[in-house]
């Protein structure tokens, strides 16, 4: 028993040390914490993707204070936010929580009102003086052989001054405000307000409060230089033709509303309807003059209760070219009035007025804005009370920039293409709003006065008398 016990401790002893000799087994780790995600962590700072932020606090640059953006994402390592930046044209930079606070929509937008309006204003100014300087020479030399006077087409504007036709004489007014070195001075961001009500909304208080509204629309890159593209080719093929060609008008209709509207697009142009959408393959300026009839729907409520204005239809959009060395006229849309013709015309039915550009190439740096437009600042609670009263009230200078969209009212606010001095082609979308009764009660009654016959004699001749660049 004592030879058994001792060889039963040899062989405890044995695994003992097999034991000891073996590598310590490590003892188990903790689990490591979670890691906040960047939603959790977001949620703690009262912020998330998608937010409008207000900038502020900031040192090194300042520039950016008091200026808004939109969140994109959070980097919890730094503890910062990729932001939209909207001083920086859409440009992303990482900010901060601290420097962010989030803000209402509309507070947004009135801050960004502001920012464009100050910003424009202190370049509006210097950037007229340099075309100014720039032009004089070729200027004076116009004015002395007459080529930069266009002929009168007698449209009138309503008023107690009787016979007031708009001319193309006489220094305009001065720009007022103008585009800055990030493009122009919007009123609306649709790239920062995707809700067409609440855009709708702010664009009918513009235009309640000065008659002119600039909206950045927020279409896409991808669209926009298809619409452009598109707008080449058609010009390049020679698709442009006068806007009443194919109407299947009557003469006198044709000669009227060439007459009133189609001034400057005699040389050419391409109504978007479903035959030229199938004819010419247009998808790009297909989605733009849906986009337009889209906005046109949704502003109808809030126009109707900021200014009484209604309408019941809307004619087909129309792409215009506009380029070489050319004058454009200066008019109303609506030139109605009180009185006989030609003292005035009747009310020919056209509400609103939208304009949307697609030009990519425009750059701010080259102060170069023909093509473009000017829209005169006079009362917009009624149309202006002469030529002369239009003409002199300060201007809004509007840049051909992609992606602008205008809204006027017709019949109050005068307006003219900015003109251009070369053969580079810049490209609009035209949309009118109508009331359709008031329209063929306009055509009617000017028939029926027999004052058409008055409109043809002088019309046509001036007509042939002006000078258009082909846009080809």
């Amino acid at each position: 028993r004592s030879e058994a016990n001792i060889t039963r401790a040899r062989a405890d002893l044995d695994a003992e040390r097999a034991r000891s000799d073996a590598p310590a087994a490590e003892p188990p780790r903790p689990a490591p914490a979670p890691r906040p995600s960047p939603a959790r962590e977001a949620s703690r700072t009262g912020l998330g993707p998608n937010i409008v932020v207000r900038i502020g606090g900031l040192q090194k640059y300042a520039e950016l204070n008091g200026t808004c953006g939109e969140t994109v994402n959070y980097i919890p390592e730094s503890g910062r936010w990729q932001v939209r930046a909207a001083a920086l044209n859409g440009d992303i930079v990482n900010i901060k929580e601290e420097n962010l606070t989030a803000i209402l929509e509309e507070e947004f937008m009135e801050m960004e009102h502001r920012r464009h309006k100050q910003a424009a204003q202190a370049a509006a100014t210097a950037n007229e003086e340099a075309r100014r300087r720039q032009n004089a020479a070729q200027r004076s030399a116009r004015q002395a052989s007459d080529d930069d006077v266009d002929v009168s087409v007698g449209l009138t504007l309503a008023g107690p001054v009787s016979g007031q036709t708009m001319l193309n004489v006489g220094e305009p007014g001065p720009i007022s405000i103008g585009p800055g070195p990030h493009g122009n001075p919007f009123d609306v961001q649709m790239t920062f307000c995707d809700n067409l009500d609440v855009a709708a909304r702010q664009a009918a208080k513009v235009l309640k409060s000065r008659g002119v509204c600039l909206i950045e629309a927020g279409s896409t890159y991808t669209t926009l230089m298809s619409a452009y593209e598109e707008a080449e080719t058609l010009l390049r093929n020679e698709s442009f033709a006068p806007p009443m060609m194919h109407m299947e008008a009557a003469e006198w209709e044709e000669l009227l509303w060439n007459y009133i509207l189609y001034q400057d697009e005699q040389p050419g142009s391409v109504w978007i309807t479903q035959e030229s959408v199938v004819e010419f393959n247009l998808q790009g300026l297909t989605l733009v003059a849906e986009s337009m009839l889209k906005f046109a729907a949704h502003i109808q409520a809030p126009i109707k209760a900021e200014l009484g204005l209604t309408w019941d239809g809307t004619w087909d959009t129309m792409l215009a070219c506009y380029q070489g060395q050319r004058t454009y006229n200066f008019h109303l849309d609506n030139p109605r009035g009180p009185g006989e013709f030609p003292a005035a015309l009747p009310d020919n039915g056209i509400r609103l007025t939208m304009c949307y550009f697609i030009n990519p190439h425009w750059n701010p740096k080259d102060g170069y804005n023909g093509g473009g437009l000017d829209v005169y600042l006079t009362d917009p609670s009624e149309p202006p009370a002469s030529g002369d009263v239009a003409r002199n009230a300060p201007r809004l200078r509007i840049a051909p920039h992609a992606d602008t969209l205008v809204i006027f009212l017709s019949d109050r606010m005068a307006h003219q293409v900015i003109e251009t001095e070369d053969e580079e082609p810049w490209f609009c979308i035209w949309l009118w709003c109508v009331d359709n009764e008031r329209v063929a009660g306009f055509q009617g009654e000017m028939l029926r006065r027999g004052e058409i016959l008055e409109l043809a004699n002088g019309g046509a001749r001036e007509t042939e008398d002006s000078e258009y660049s082909e846009c080809d």
